[in-house]
């Protein structure tokens, strides 16, 4: 297993991805990795096993203090080994290091394994699809 920074050779491969896990649901495709993640202090990150894409998780600056996730996906063949939880804990320490105030969690689902997770860890709810941590 491996997470790592996607090159912009990765940007099809990553929209394929998000095609084929998230066709049931409106997205945004990511047409440019630098500018609509590392241009904005935010990370884009890649979970693969011997070079499969198994997961992702998307994560910008939304204004000065607050960096909101708005992709964390992991394909659903894959069993629950808490690579979500892997994922948001590399994005977690991105936002500390960079001295975010909140950290924002805005995805259209959220598994219940990764809601306790949440929870566990005192994140709001600041509405259905919108979990905020003070930082």
């Amino acid at each position: 297993m491996q997470i790592r920074v996607p090159t912009r050779q990765d940007e099809k491969m990553i929209n394929l991805f998000l095609d084929k896990n998230l066709s049931h649901q409106e997205y945004k495709a990511i047409n440019n990795v630098e500018n609509e993640y590392f241009a904005k202090n935010g990370a884009l990150l890649l979970l693969e096993d011997d070079k499969t894409l198994i997961g992702l998780i998307g994560a910008f600056e939304q204004s000065p203090n607050v960096l909101t996730i708005n992709h964390l996906i992991i394909n659903e063949n894959f069993p629950n080994l808490n690579y979500d939880q892997d994922l948001f804990q590399v994005i977690l320490n991105h936002a500390k290091r960079l001295h975010f105030d909140l950290l924002e969690i805005n995805i259209p689902y959220i598994s219940d394994n990764l809601n306790n997770f949440f929870k566990s860890n005192h994140f709001n709810y600041a509405n259905t699809h919108k979990l905020q941590l003070k930082i």
